[in-house]
């Protein structure tokens, strides 16, 4: 039976957002603290959306995903099908009767759900899911083995729209975790009268299982009093019984769960409402570790936090926290003076400072939405190391390039001066730590047999990706007029 962890991450951002197809609209009564989502934890009925039987979507809630564009590998980008979790394994319903599973069977996606709700006009809100992610080449239901590089994210468009490709769409930092439920939010203020919230996967290696679950979804009018500090710790084990933390259009702060923080959690702690510092948060620095070999020291401005300065300096969440002798709950304030591990000997530049707002990482002096003039490209970065250039093509983000070259994000953004994290245009050079690039090898596909037998659950689609053969060729040979309906035990001739 699996072990259910559950850890809060709470994603804190501010901009403009989208989604798309048929729309099934949620209009619930709208007050604050109150969830607004209809069917906020994916319970049945559920119902083929827009009429495809591969895609059985919990009632109020609807597909989307980004379609196979040309030139894409035949893996890549394949419409993920839907059903209710119960269908296939009931351990990974955190709460209720069901929860919502969506996957691809040797193939990728980008895509998820969505669902559009009436809101008061210029209220702020916030958009929270618990999601579980398997990914693996293997069929061991509680073992991501050899991951396909899954990012997680969460996201509001202001205006309603159902684009999921829509620039406007303010999207939460992306996270890659496995095996466990962890709850991902994101928030945004002065919002139109409907609204759209979006949960998005994107798988980048074509493993035999991509399989992603959701449950327990909330969406609430964010408290307009004075900002107070609130903390919610969710334990490891049995889930909670109540999934949707208490929230405040102030600053707020989520402590880290004691023993779950690493240096590869992307977490964000939240900056105190007053510029007055902690009795506990005077920095007592460490030595430097074999990990971080060099420490900088950093003034803190309005807006940092903790999570946003060790990914802009490529440090860690914990390597900072442990550094300053910080609380658990990371807190930090503005003109505090912090020591930044970091990796490599830092070199004094001319890029101007960086910091986390709630629109994503902008220099201080720039203008919103305007981006910074070019510069010449330097043939180094710190450290000595020398750099390349590289053209960014379509389907790139940055975290895909920064796998690509054994790099980091904050690597990219802070060496390219990046305003927006998750934003970057086609033709856009970057320059790159100059290392090798790692080259992604999709995983041998399995030797085809003459003939199939079909299996309880499985569908004459699924078959096809499994065997990488064209749906309508595996029909025209097996004199099938219609694909939805194959029954167990019938023998197919494979191509």
């Amino acid at each position: 039976m699996t072990v259910r962890r559950l850890i809060p991450v709470v994603l804190v951002v501010t901009l403009g957002l989208a989604g798309w197809l048929p729309i099934q609209t949620a209009v619930a009564e709208p007050s604050a603290q109150t969830n607004l989502l209809v069917n906020p934890g994916f319970e049945d009925p559920f119902v083929p959306f827009g009429g495809d039987t591969t895609r059985l979507v919990a009632n109020g809630w609807s597909a989307w995903h980004v379609p196979q564009r040309t030139g894409d590998e035949g893996f890549r980008n394949l419409k993920p099908e839907y059903q209710p979790a119960s269908a296939s394994n009931p351990e990974r319903i955190l709460e209720g009767n069901n929860a919502q599973e969506y996957f691809s069977f040797f193939a990728t996606h980008t895509g998820g759900v969505y669902q559009q709700v009436l809101v008061p006009q210029g209220s702020d809100v916030q958009f929270s899911v618990f999601v579980y992610v398997w990914s693996t080449s293997g069929d061991d239901p509680n073992v991501s083995r050899n991951p396909g590089r899954v990012q997680v994210q969460v996201g509001i468009d202001p205006n309603g729209g159902t684009d999921g490709e829509s620039e406007r769409i303010l999207w939460s930092l992306p996270l890659e975790f496995y095996d466990e439920y962890r709850q991902v939010s994101v928030r945004a203020e002065n919002v139109s009268d409907r609204i759209t919230v979006f949960v998005r996967t994107t798988f980048d290696l074509p493993q035999k299982n991509n399989n992603v679950y959701l449950d327990n979804a909330a969406l609430i009018i964010t408290q307009s009093a004075e900002p107070t500090l609130t903390s919610t710790t969710v334990p490891t084990g049995t889930p909670s019984a109540t999934a949707t933390p208490t929230t405040v259009s102030g600053p707020t702060s989520t402590p880290l769960a004691p023993g779950l923080a690493t240096p590869t959690q992307e977490l964000d702690e939240t900056v105190p409402p007053s510029a007055t510092p902690p009795a506990t948060a005077t920095a007592t620095p460490t030595r430097p570790s074999s990990e971080f070999p060099y420490q900088i020291v950093y003034k803190v401005v309005a807006g940092d936090t903790v999570g946003a300065l060790a990914l802009r300096f490529g440090s860690s969440v914990e390597a900072i926290i442990r550094a300053n002798g910080l609380n658990s709950e990371a807190l930090i304030y503005v003109d505090q003076e912090l020591v930044i591990p970091v990796r490599e000997q830092p070199v004094p530049t001319a890029t101007p400072t960086l910091s986390l707002t709630s629109i994503g990482i902008i220099p201080t002096p720039t203008p919103i939405g305007i981006l910074p003039t070019p510069t010449p490209m330097p043939t180094t970065v710190p450290g000595g190391q020398p750099t390349i250039t590289y053209v960014v093509v379509a389907g790139d983000n940055l975290s895909r390039i920064a796998a690509r070259f054994n790099t980091t994000v904050g690597t990219l953004v802070q060496l390219n001066g990046i305003l927006n994290p998750n934003l970057i245009k086609v033709g856009q050079q970057l320059r790159i730590p100059g290392v090798a690039p790692v080259t992604p090898v999709p995983p041998p596909q399995p030797q085809r047999p003459a003939t199939h037998v079909v299996q309880r659950g499985e569908n004459l689609y699924r078959i096809s990706l499994r065997y990488g053969v064209r749906l309508d060729q595996l029909a025209r040979l097996n004199g099938i007029t219609n694909v939805n309906r194959i029954y167990v035990g019938q023998v197919l001739v494979l191509p």
